[in-house]
């Protein structure tokens, strides 16, 4: 069981679970299966995990809670990510803080992750909320802002929010979110 701690009163506030950086030194991915992982609350984000600069993952039959923050996801995939795949988990977006913004899995512009057989935001009682969100982006299941995702064979849904979708697909050849 892996939980990120709880922060608040700084600026900007950040906690994960798990955090793969850097590109590994064999030609082997990290591994990350078989795990119940929870996003702790956070006044910023809040990530269960997150791989960047380089970071490649093997990211298969995990359970992972989002925590409640202001930008909260399960999976954050940062441009930078080396090759990273998505299989047989269950995701469960977290609770955003007022007018900010949930999703399941964050797949940034430069990346092509594999999304295969995940059941994301499928059971309605691990799954957060957002009712208080009037901004102008959304919530929900998989977002992607100009990565090249391949997604295939997964059970999304949305975040019971005013602004939801089960899955975000944004060019970001302009201004992205981030």
């Amino acid at each position: 069981h892996i939980v990120s701690g709880d922060i608040s009163g700084c600026s900007p506030c950040q906690t994960r679970g798990i955090f793969v950086s850097g590109a590994p030194v064999a030609a082997e991915r990290t591994i990350i299966g078989a795990n119940l992982i929870e996003g702790g609350a956070s006044s910023a984000t809040s990530l269960g995990i997150e791989v960047n600069s380089g970071g490649t993952a093997d990211i298969d039959g995990n359970e992972i809670v989002g925590g409640p923050g202001g930008w909260t996801r399960c999976i954050s995939l940062t441009g930078t990510a080396g090759e990273v795949s998505i299989t047989n988990n269950d995701l469960h977006a977290g609770s955003c803080n007022g007018n900010n913004t949930t999703f399941a899995i964050f797949a940034g512009q430069g990346i092509a992750p594999v999304i295969d057989r995940n059941r994301i935001n499928a059971d309605p009682a691990k799954l957060g909320t957002c009712p208080g969100f009037t901004g102008s982006w959304w919530t929900g299941g998989i977002e992607s802002e100009g990565s090249q995702a391949v997604i295939t064979n997964n059970i999304v849904f949305g975040v019971p929010s005013p602004r939801s979708t089960a899955i975000l697909l944004a060019d970001c050849e302009g201004s992205c979110q981030l």
